[in-house]
């Protein structure tokens, strides 16, 4: 089975936390998104979704969604 998982890095590339772990890449997707728009203030109208890390981009914090692989 593949998951999706939703971390959070520094500028050095360290995750520093785990948000969750997702069946689909859409759904972990929705929930990066979600979280970017909550935690920065980012109303929808806005700044399109496929604009976000942009948006956050000088903050440090980056949100990256990793493939794994779960026996």
């Amino acid at each position: 089975m593949i998951v999706h998982v939703l971390i959070g890095e520094n500028d050095n590339g360290e995750a520093s936390f785990c948000h969750g772990v997702y069946t689909s890449f859409e759904d972990a997707k929705k929930a990066k998104y979600t979280i970017i728009r909550d935690q920065y203030h980012i109303p929808e109208d806005e700044v399109a979704d496929k604009d976000l890390d942009d948006e956050i981009y000088p903050s440090g914090v980056y949100y990256t969604i990793v493939q794994r692989v779960v026996i």
